[in-house]
C-alpha cells in the first residue's frame, strides 16, 4: 500500500479531479490530506495520494511571485471587492481564480494585470470548481446514508 504524501500544511496543491481535469486544493494541518472546500460542514479531508498527481503550488503569495502575478493578484482582490463578492474572504476561491489566470496566459509579462473579462472568467471558473467539489461531497454523503 502506498503511503500518503507529506506536504507543507496551509499551502496549495494542484491535483487531478479524477474526472479528466485538475483542481486547486488546500493542504490540511496534518500535511497528509487536503480540502477542496473550506465549508467544513460539507467537506471531508482527502488523503494526498500519488493517484492525484499532486503538484505543490506553495502559498498564495509564493505562487503569485513565482509566476509574476503579484499585480494580477492585487487586481483580482480589487475586482472582487468592487463586485462586493464575499469570496474575497475565501482564500481557496481567490487562489483558484489566480490559478486560472496563471493558466490562461502562456507567457506572463512582468506587471501583467488581467482585464475585467479575464477576471470575471477566472472568478466564474473558480466558482464552478468549488461547486463541483461540493457536489462531489454531497454524493459521498448520499452514498454514506444509503450504505
Amino acid at each position: 500500500m502506498t503511503k500518503p504524501m507529506k506536504m507543507t500544511p496551509g499551502t496549495y496543491l494542484e491535483v487531478d479531479d479524477l474526472n479528466g481535469g485538475r483542481k486547486v486544493a488546500l493542504v490540511c494541518k496534518d500535511g497528509v490530506s487536503f480540502l477542496d472546500s473550506l465549508d467544513v460542514e460539507k467537506a471531508t479531508p482527502v488523503v494526498i495520494h500519488p493517484i492525484f498527481n499532486p503538484v505543490e503550488l506553495g502559498s498564495m503569495m509564493a505562487f503569485a511571485k513565482a509566476r509574476g502575478l503579484q499585480d494580477a493578484l492585487r487586481a483580482l482582490v480589487k475586482y472582487l471587492r468592487q463586485q462586493m463578492d464575499p469570496s474575497v474572504d475565501d482564500p481557496l476561491m481567490v487562489m483558484r481564480a489566480l490559478w486560472f489566470i496563471a493558466g490562461k496566459e502562456e507567457v506572463i509579462p512582468p506587471g501583467y494585470v488581467p482585464d475585467e473579462v479575464v477576471l470575471r472568467w477566472a472568478c466564474n471558473a473558480a466558482r464552478q470548481q468549488a461547486d463541483a467539489a461540493l457536489r462531489l461531497h454531497g454524493y459521498a454523503e448520499q452514498f454514506q446514508a444509503v450504505a
